[in-house]
């Protein structure tokens, strides 16, 4: 299991409130966290081609992404999940703590769709 940890800095909107290069430090922490990474807007094309690069070049399995909440952008990225040959479903987005994400998704059996 290889597990991708996404923080968003949403502009000023989220890093203007959370620390989150502390947050990204936290994620690496983590058991099977094999890339962890701060990103302007994740929910923008270059921030869903980072993020489909480090999927394909680390061969993440799992995904966890700290940004706006899942109503707003959980279509976006499961669609990239997809595109990138992943389970959809295999996405947890975390609008608060990583922590509950991070633990949801470590449970979940590795399912290529």
């Amino acid at each position: 299991m290889k597990i991708g940890v996404f923080i968003c800095q949403c502009g000023n909107n989220i890093s203007g409130m959370v620390d989150v290069n502390r947050v990204v430090e936290a994620a690496w922490r983590r058991p099977k966290v094999v890339y962890a990474a701060t990103l302007s807007h994740l929910c923008s094309e270059p921030g869903q081609h980072a993020i489909g690069e480090a999927i394909t070049a680390k061969n993440l399995d799992k995904v966890v992404i700290g940004a706006c909440s899942p109503r707003i952008h959980e279509a976006t990225f499961q669609r990239l999940l997809v595109r990138t040959g992943l389970n959809p479903y295999l996405l947890e987005i975390a609008s608060g703590s990583i922590v509950p994400g991070y633990m949801r998704i470590v449970r979940l059996p590795r399912i290529r769709p």
